[in-house]
């Protein structure tokens, strides 16, 4: 199964906020069958266009996924 995340990050957005939606993110991925491989994730920031932040391939397992999820920029907004 793919999973694509698609966040929009406004230019309104606090860094609290932010902090709230990569946490949200994670949460969500918690249960996902992630390190058996039966799982695939990708994200995309978007405001007036999309921006890949990481493709389907590029984890390979939870761990990886969440310190990328981490790496996530504040600048999107």
């Amino acid at each position: 199964m793919d999973i694509a995340l698609l966040v929009h990050f406004s230019n309104e957005l606090e860094k609290d906020d932010y902090q709230k939606i990569l946490d949200f993110m994670k949460q969500s991925l918690q249960y996902a069958g992630l390190d058996d491989g039966s799982v695939r994730v990708g994200a995309a920031v978007f405001r007036k266009r999309g921006i890949p932040l990481f493709d389907f391939n590029q984890y390979q397992d939870k761990q990886q996924l969440f310190d990328g999820i981490d790496q996530i920029s504040f600048n999107y907004r």
